[in-house]
């Protein structure tokens, strides 16, 4: 029998994604050592209709780090998406 440790349930499976230690939630995955939102990152591809250097450009930060983020969303687009929706529906 293994056991699973606190800190192994927090592991994204992802190098250079990780849970958010002050909330609680997988929708609160970010980048690291970047410290952006993954969520974020999908709401802003999504704007500029999937463009990883428009996206990467306009956070400052590497296409290597928003495609960590595209690689966290497609293993959990169930989740991302319905924070994605509840955000939106507080805009509306």
């Amino acid at each position: 029998m293994s056991v699973t440790t606190f800190a192994d349930r927090r592991e994204t499976g992802i190098e250079g994604v990780e849970f958010d230690p002050h909330r609680a939630g997988r929708h609160f995955a970010r980048l690291e050592p970047e410290g952006r939102p993954v969520w974020a990152i999908i709401a802003h591809l999504q704007g500029v209709d999937g463009d990883v250097t428009q996206a990467a450009s306009d956070y400052g930060i590497s296409e290597g780090a928003v495609r960590r983020a595209i690689a966290y969303y497609e293993r959990n687009r169930d989740i991302v998406d319905a924070w994605l929706m509840v955000n939106r529906e507080g805009f509306e």
